[in-house]
């Protein structure tokens, strides 16, 4: 049986794909580990799947279709669904001002 994908690669994935977009944020952290998660688990449950002889509407199916659902939202939310994707405006990171980046400079040490 073949080994299911980390969380880790997943989450390296999206954030390589919203880099390349432009729509990926520092503050999307959670929400991009979130998402690799679910793609993670969902992966481990196919796995399974196949392995075994399941029939239609077991537990594991069932959970891998909520699985496909909230991964479809998280997407949704990173923008990596080209639907949504064409109909968000990137908008550029405000820039610091100088008494901000002096402020945030003394309070880094």
């Amino acid at each position: 049986m073949a080994r299911a994908i980390k969380a880790q690669t997943f989450e390296k994935k999206l954030t390589d794909s919203m880099k390349k977009m432009g729509t990926y944020r520092e503050e999307y952290a959670e929400t991009i580990r979130i998402c690799a998660e679910l793609l993670s688990e969902r992966e481990s449950i196919k796995k399974m799947l196949e392995s075994d002889d399941y029939v239609k509407r077991t537990p594991g199916v069932i959970t891998l279709e909520r699985l496909r659902s909230d991964i479809a939202k998280y997407l949704d939310m990173l923008c990596l669904n080209p639907k949504i994707f064409e109909k968000t405006t990137i908008k550029e990171k405000p820039k610091l001002s100088k008494l901000d980046a002096a402020l945030s400079k003394i309070a880094d040490g």
